[in-house]
């Protein structure tokens, strides 16, 4: 078996490669071209740190692998790892991974960083023998339809304003949490929003992170929450989350898919209310990490 870098091949073989690979998985992850093109850059996806396993000149497995610098750590995410079915249960998947961890060697990473679905057994058990190690469970909910007209009312709170702007504006916030999941971070939110709650005092007391998508008439088809989190010393938390979520959701008469993206189940409050407005946990996920250096 050889392991070269992705972006010693063509885009369509390390497409065709995630696709087979993913072949049977657990849920639908397979991509267009089109997608594929637009998930690598995205996500911040690096071709020439990610990998491609070969067999006979063919292709046989990946991993696709994404290099932030966050608060002064070098972070590496594995953003998939897949092998195709005919050559699962090979050894495949554990060499590949040593090969990765080899890369962020090279590449002086301090923490590396993945998920995982939880039913997916063999990954979190490969992940574990390469050094990983569970940290977190994050969950995806989902909600169809229109939302009632008083959706996520609740009491008031003593609050001034919120404020709307680009992702990056919640970097300064000190309770931002710049180490969640990599796909929640402002980094991979290219094309989406920030709200900031503040207090009679002007002082910032809680934040969201999320995306809305129209489609090609120009009407939203989905709006997606990556994050929302307050001061931890927040008295009336519930009633500031209900006032963010309130607005990232707003047009309750919109008949388009509401998500939340790999939401901490530490999160009660806002896993709570949203489940009390009809939200679903679709899935949820392991987050994994491995410190590189001792």
């Amino acid at each position: 078996m050889q392991i070269t870098r992705m972006s010693e091949c063509s885009l369509n073989t390390a497409l065709e490669v995630w696709n087979m690979g993913f072949k049977g998985y657990f849920v639908n992850v397979t991509m267009t071209l089109t997608q594929f093109v637009k998930r690598v850059a995205n996500d911040g996806l690096s071709p020439e740190h990610s990998l491609i396993a070969w067999v006979d000149g063919k292709p046989i497995g990946c991993i696709f692998t994404g290099v932030r610098d966050i608060s002064g750590k070098r972070i590496a995410w594995n953003g998939g790892t897949a092998v195709v079915p005919e050559h699962r249960g090979q050894g495949v998947g554990q060499r590949m991974m040593q090969a990765c961890l080899d890369v962020y060697r090279e590449l002086d990473v301090d923490v590396a960083y993945l998920e995982a679905l939880v039913q997916n057994a063999p990954a979190i058990r490969l992940y574990q023998q390469s050094g990983y190690k569970i940290v977190n469970t994050v969950a995806l909910l989902v909600r169809n339809g229109p939302l009632s007209a008083r959706a996520f009312e609740g009491e008031t709170g003593s609050w001034r304003t919120v404020k709307s702007g680009l992702p990056h504006e919640v970097m300064s916030l000190p309770f931002y949490q710049p180490f969640s999941t990599w796909q929640t971070q402002w980094q991979s939110l290219a094309g989406g929003e920030s709200l900031i709650l503040y207090d009679n005092e002007a002082t910032p007391i809680a934040y969201a992170l999320y995306k809305r998508t129209p489609d090609e008439s120009g009407i939203t088809k989905s709006i997606v929450l990556y994050q929302c989190e307050t001061i931890p010393s927040l008295q009336n938390k519930t009633s500031a989350l209900r006032r963010l979520l309130h607005d990232v959701y707003v047009q309750h008469e919109l008949d388009c898919m509401r998500m939340a993206v790999n939401i901490p189940v530490s999160n009660r409050e806002v896993i709570g209310i949203l489940e009390g407005e009809g939200f679903t946990i679709s899935e949820q996920q392991v987050s994994m990490m491995r410190q590189m250096k001792r």
